[in-house]
């Protein structure tokens, strides 16, 4: 009976895992300016546009979570904040923490800050060393939390102020 390979022989964990790594960063990268859109369009038609338009402000309060986005929002209300800041405050401090060990040499002072998805599928910027996976792992979570989330803050911010009369 002769050896043969198996169809997983060569496709490891790390085989597996890169490509993980790859596809992730490329979806990331393909969809990051599509994501910041509608975010940025979510944020001024839930938290700003009420605040201005009176006839807008009824709409977005007939619907339960339209209203709650609105509210803590255009409030910057605790829970907001709070959720803005945990998911946004800490990645950032760990992403601090980690960069010596960012992928591929990239050096986040000399370069302009962590690198972009798109960065990451040019540079072939793929962690090669635990701590690199967590960094890369944990630079993809905010790079997609900056292409969401963050969006509402500066609407938040601005609807507050004209709430406030500032």
């Amino acid at each position: 009976m002769g050896v043969h390979a198996s169809p997983t022989v060569g496709v490891g964990s790390p085989t597996l895992a890169r490509r993980r790594q790859r596809r992730a960063a490329e979806w990331l990268a393909r969809w990051s300016f599509p994501l910041q859109a509608l975010f940025a369009m979510l944020g001024l038609f839930l938290v700003l546009l009420p605040v201005l338009l009176p006839f807008w402000h009824e709409v977005v309060q007939r619907w339960g979570f339209t209203a709650w986005v609105f509210e803590e929002f255009s409030r910057m209300g605790p829970v907001a904040l709070g959720w803005l800041l945990f998911l946004f405050v800490g990645p950032y401090g760990a992403l601090r923490a980690l960069a010596r060990h960012s992928p591929g040499g990239w050096d986040v002072a000399r370069q302009w800050g962590f690198p972009s998805p798109a960065q990451v599928v040019e540079r072939n910027l793929y962690p090669e060393r635990p701590k690199e996976v967590l960094f890369f792992w944990l630079n993809l979570a905010f790079g997609l939390m900056g292409s969401t989330l963050w969006l509402y803050l500066p609407f938040g911010v601005l609807a507050y102020s004209l709430r406030t009369g500032g």
